[in-house]
């Protein structure tokens, strides 16, 4: 009779033949003659050979798939455990999605020097915005699940999006969040075949990939777009001193995209609003629906173009494609990525959408209020920005104005987190650069979002990013420099530099009033910082308790102790150890390092 198969398919047995009972229990006996026999024979090496894929990576394997990811050998892919060296035919087409077609409009090379540089380049396009509904809940839904789930939902869906955009011609120029930004851009005379595949890639991305279920769940991911045309400024930002970021950096705006967010914002899930300048361009080959109170969009129910013009349009994107490969230069694509990125992708695999973390960012919305160049005033952000080792993930130009997102701890682990980002907004306001600044603190995905052949970008997204963003708005509204979070009062550490500025602030996104700081006047803080983190009771009462624990029954236990920097942690670690006599060993690990550290802390 065939044995039972193993119920559990991610159970992993390995047994190299040494022991002589399958039981697993050794005869003592036995283990003396057969050390004794390898003693005597000389060693012989002829038969290793190198690990198989198999051996080498059947632990990633187990974890990826647990997480509901499949193997490049199980068909469609999600994940695959590959290197792939830097200068190959794998690199470059691996790094290729993540600099956009209309990056290249703005290279300049010198006829005789051969050399590389940049100026700014406006075009007449089409823009298409597309953003996700229901993405917050989501998140929620499925957030214990870990970083690589999370990913896995979102590109699967944003993938299904960013296919149906490229076989209509559409360039992705940006990504914000859990929203992505088309270009179909030329010229003013191509404005009109450019709103015909914006407007039929739309109602196609709305019949097609409208609703996306997510696994496990009862939650659907839909969609809403804004259409518009107008002025588009490409323009590329050149960072004189990166040695915490990387050297070049593409920003877009213009008429079009300061448009486009009002647009999208009147659309809900499962509509897509169009301006009425972009709908007179397409006349009656389109059908809309009013809007009640606003005259200047409308919304795009349906459209139907004839067969020669089916044909043009084909012809057009063909034509566009071939130019936009004759236009790419594969010598400054890395410059647009953070080298640490470079590093994770080189070690990544085939996909690098697979790559997702989670990490506890110091996160930066700054605003641009000066009237001045804005390169100049990047220049100078920039400069304070690498010098506090909080890197710039993205320069967005839009309704809002020019900001930059920035956050500490994207790439590495640094311990004070909240006081470096205090120091940064001090230094900015002390340079009088002109600017308003929201900043927050928290759990915080980051991660290469979108499809790893189409389109995507190394993005963060989570609840810190949208407080920030949502207090520099505040900060904009309420005429001072620097709004702070709750999560950055909450360290001892830095609450004695901050000012409570409005202990009852709505927000949009919050369901309840939360204070607002800034940064306070007061000089000197150190006895502040202590009698903020001295709390001799408090101890004394975790000190007792943490002993009892330990010197129960149990045969093993483990106690967690979390807190702010400089609460005590190590004290009642020690103290708690030393009443149980035991010898204290601790292994210590920062808010930074995320919950995967922790899990090895624990084991």
């Amino acid at each position: 009779m065939a044995p039972d198969p193993d119920p559990d398919p991610d159970n992993i047995n390995i047994n190299d033949g040494s022991s002589p009972s399958q039981n697993g229990h050794v005869n003592p006996d036995m283990e003396c003659e057969q050390r004794d026999s390898q003693e005597e024979r000389a060693p012989d090496f002829s038969s290793i050979s190198p690990p198989s894929r198999g051996d080498r990576t059947v632990s990633t394997q187990v974890r990826l798939r647990r997480q509901g990811l499949r193997d490049s050998t199980e068909g469609e892919a999600n994940f695959a455990v590959r290197s792939t060296r830097r200068g190959s035919t794998d690199w470059r087409n691996l790094i290729k999605p993540f600099v956009s077609n209309l990056v290249f409009r703005s290279l300049f090379r010198h006829r005789f020097q051969g050399e590389i540089s940049f100026r700014p380049y406006t075009c007449y396009a089409a823009v298409l915005f597309v953003d996700l509904s229901g993405y917050s809940k989501i998140a929620a839904a499925i957030a214990h699940k870990g970083a690589h789930a999370l990913s896995s939902t979102v590109n699967n869906c944003l993938s299904r999006i960013l296919h149906i955009v490229h076989e209509h011609g559409g360039d992705v120029v940006k990504f914000a969040g859990d929203a992505v930004i088309v270009v179909w851009e030329g010229e003013e005379k191509d404005v009109g075949i450019n709103l015909l595949c914006a407007s039929k890639c739309a109602v196609d991305l709305q019949n097609k990939a409208g609703s996306h279920p997510v696994e496990g769940t009862s939650l659907v991911f839909r969609i809403h777009c804004g259409i518009c045309s107008g002025p588009v400024e490409s323009e590329i930002f050149q960072a004189p001193i990166h040695a915490n970021m990387q050297r070049l950096y593409h920003a877009v705006g213009g008429d079009a995209l300061a448009e486009i967010s009002a647009l999208v914002d009147l659309a809900k899930a499962g509509e897509t609003c169009i301006s009425e300048e972009s709908a007179h361009y397409l006349g009656s080959r389109a059908s809309f629906k009013d809007i009640p109170g606003f005259e200047e969009a409308k919304l795009l129910t349906g459209i139907s173009i004839e067969k020669s013009m089916l044909d043009n349009m084909e012809k057009h994107k063909e034509k566009e494609f071939f130019d936009r490969l004759v236009r790419r230069n594969v010598s400054v694509e890395e410059d647009f990525i953070h080298p640490n990125v470079l590093k994770l992708l080189s070690h990544g695999g085939l996909s690098p959408t697979q790559i997702a973390q989670m990490r506890n960012l110091c996160v930066l919305f700054i605003a641009m209020t000066s009237n001045g160049s804005p390169v100049n005033w990047l220049m100078e952000v920039q400069a304070v920005l690498d010098k506090n080792r909080c890197p710039i993930v993205q320069i967005i130009d839009d309704d809002k104005g020019v900001h930059i997102v920035a956050a500490i701890n994207l790439y590495e682990a640094i311990p004070e987190a909240s006081l470096l980002g205090i120091d940064v907004c001090r230094q900015l306001v002390e340079k009088q650069v002109g600017c308003a600044i929201g900043m927050a603190i928290g759990s915080t995905f980051c991660g290469v979002t979108g499809s790893g052949t189409v389109a995507c970008r190394w993005d963060i997204t989570g609840p810190p990013p949208v407080r920030a963003a949502r207090l520099m708005q505040y900060a904009l509204a309420s005429n001072i420099e620097v709004a702070l979070d709750q999560s950055v009062y909450e360290d001892p550490v830095a609450s004695p530099r901050m000012d409570l500025f409005n202990s009852s602030v709505t927000l949009k996104g919050t369901l309840l009033p939360v204070p607002v700081f800034t940064l306070s006047n007061a000089v000197e803080s150190a006895a502040l910082r202590v009698l903020e983190t001295v709390h001799g009771e408090v101890h004394n009462n975790h000190v007792a308790e943490i002993k009892d624990y330990i010197c129960g029954p149990r045969n093993r236990c483990a106690v967690l102790v979390t807190g702010p920097s400089l609460s005590g942690k190590k004290i009642v670690c020690q103290r708690a150890a030393g009443y149980a006599d035991m010898v204290p060993f601790l292994h210590v690990c920062s808010e930074s390092a995320g919950l995967l550290q922790l899990a090895r802390t624990m084991a």
